[in-house]
């Protein structure tokens, strides 16, 4: 709710004061737990959470806002899962509540400030019965952010169609969390101590790793980097 009316009050402040352009930072959780991939990715919308469902609502006012002025474009750039940390490993995640994301876990197992991981689910339907994700490098997500508003600027009509877009920020290529703790361990040279739980509530299956991400198609195959090389960037940035 906090969001929803913060981003409430911030659109206001900007129609008030003509800033035109709008950048969202949305998630792939609005599209939910499913195993097809739409055509068009305002369809067949369904979050599981009260995440991507809070995404879905702002998305809809933006929507809204930029159907009743003309003037107003937004650019609504839905993440999959943002991970690593800058390559030099001076700037990187450090959260200050209780993680619940996968490698902030990993991180703070590796710290000594977390003695077990606990592996939500071993009975999905993959192959090895942990969930999937779509892991996107944080400086790629930067990197996408840049091309959006040099396109605001120059009205590129390559990325902009009207006044609305929307783009997938991925990889289109998904990695399970035991498959990620494998990699840590291979990086890395160490063990990492983890249990499995039950499922939790929320947790999609593949959370449309398959849907075609637009806008990392259009920046360059450059950025497509393996996952390894994510494992080794947060080692580092401990």
């Amino acid at each position: 709710m906090g969001n929803f009316i913060g981003t409430f009050n911030f659109i206001e402040l900007c129609l008030k004061y003509k800033v035109n352009n709008f950048i969202f930072s949305s998630s792939c959780t609005v599209y939910g737990n499913r195993d097809d991939s739409p055509k068009e990715d305002d369809k067949m919308l369904f979050p599981i959470n009260p995440y991507g469902r809070s995404k879905l609502f702002i998305e809809h006012m933006l929507k809204d806002t930029a159907t009743a002025n003309k003037d107003f474009k937004i650019a609504l750039l839905r993440y999959c899962n943002p991970v690593a940390a800058h390559p030099s490993g001076k700037i990187g995640e450090d959260p200050f509540l209780k993680p619940t994301n996968l490698f902030p876990i990993i991180q703070n197992l590796v710290r000594g400030t977390l003695k077990e991981m606990k592996i939500f689910g071993k009975d999905y339907p993959t192959k090895d019965g942990t969930c999937i994700r779509d892991y996107i490098h944080v400086t790629d997500i930067a990197q996408g952010h840049i091309i959006v508003l040099n396109a605001f600027e120059k009205e590129n009509e390559k990325l902009f169609n009207g006044n609305t877009v929307i783009y997938n920020m991925g990889t289109n290529k998904g990695f399970s969390v035991k498959e990620v703790i494998e990699m840590y361990e291979k990086a890395n040279g160490i063990k990492l101590n983890y249990t499995y739980g039950e499922r939790r509530n929320g947790d999609a299956t593949i959370p449309i790793i398959l849907l075609k991400c637009i806008l990392m198609d259009y920046i360059m195959n450059k950025l497509l980097i393996k996952i390894i090389s994510f494992v080794n960037e947060i080692f580092n940035h401990l």
